[in-house]
């Protein structure tokens, strides 16, 4: 498959005013928190991918596993490889990874919030009520962001999937499914879901959901005064897309239209991103036009 290149567009004016005051765009500000989670995402993989190995080799010594050719072997024999044995069966060692993200992402959520609210603070001069953004901040982070994205159970855990993907493959590779190499073939197989590739995924993803948020709880939260009395009227909020050939159907129609703060886009989790690797973003709107709301 032939994959276009992407376009590089110009500056639009309203870009190129905020560079002539010496601000960055969104498109600069979210590429910022994008590089923070894959840099420590990449690293987290990478740790991870050299415990699970050296989990595998221990069970394999332990004949908790069996590999190829002997799993192989035994397959004429009526041999199934048991999807409740290994690493993949160990709760408490995902538990603890699951842990350990969360810790890492929660401090990251804070921080990408943080320079978001002040770069909409700066951009569009006013004050921000912080206290209240690092509130709803909190709240959206215990019981919304790390259950779905870290959790073991959660709809979308990043952990979840890598423990999947790790059961999946060894299943494949103890039935002999990968090829005649051993631990060489696994741990190719295994590869995608530590990739560097992976990592940069899922740090565009969740740079679009916490630059959604910062955006959305600074406007709601914001001021003309520094004494925090006279907000700034901010009522609703427009979809935004990145304009460029890469734009899909799913967010294509969205650009341009808007609701109010308190309500949500008709997306999985009412704001951007409206799918992985989604780079879409929010602008702040003080008159309300009904008229441009999205169909839902």
């Amino acid at each position: 498959m032939v994959v276009a290149p992407r376009i590089e567009r110009q500056p639009t004016q309203g870009e190129m005013s905020l560079l002539a005051r010496g601000l960055r765009t969104d498109t600069q500000v979210q590429d910022e928190i994008v590089g923070i989670i894959e840099r420590w995402l990449a690293s987290a993989l990478t740790s991870l991918q050299k415990e699970v190995m050296g989990r595998i080799m221990e069970d394999i010594l332990a004949g908790r596993l069996e590999s190829p050719p002997l799993a192989s072997e035994l397959k004429r024999f009526g041999y199934k490889a048991d999807p409740a044995r290994g690493i993949w069966d160990d709760k408490r060692f995902w538990e603890m990874v699951s842990e350990d993200w969360a810790t890492a992402l929660e401090e990251i959520v804070g921080e990408g919030v943080a320079a978001t609210a002040s770069y909409q603070a700066a951009r569009f001069y006013f004050y921000v009520d912080m206290s209240l953004v690092n509130e709803a901040v909190r709240i959206f982070t215990a019981e919304t962001y790390i259950p779905d994205l870290i959790k073991l159970d959660g709809p979308e855990s990043i952990v979840a999937a890598t423990r999947n993907a790790v059961r999946d493959t060894l299943v494949r590779w103890m039935d002999g499914d990968l090829g005649e190499q051993g631990l060489v073939d696994l741990t190719k197989a295994l590869e995608q879901w530590f990739s560097p590739e992976r990592a940069r995924r899922i740090g565009v993803t969740e740079a679009t959901r916490i630059y959604a948020l910062g955006n959305r709880e600074a406007w709601k939260n914001s001021f003309v005064d520094p004494g925090l009395q006279q907000a700034t009227g901010i009522t609703a909020m427009r979809w935004q897309t990145a304009r460029d050939n890469l734009v899909c159907p799913i967010c294509a129609p969205l650009n341009g239209k808007q609701v109010l703060l308190d309500r949500g886009f008709p997306v999985d989790g009412d704001m951007p991103p409206a799918h992985p690797n989604c780079r879409c973003w929010l602008t702040p709107i003080k008159n309300y036009n009904p008229r441009q709301a999205p169909r839902s």
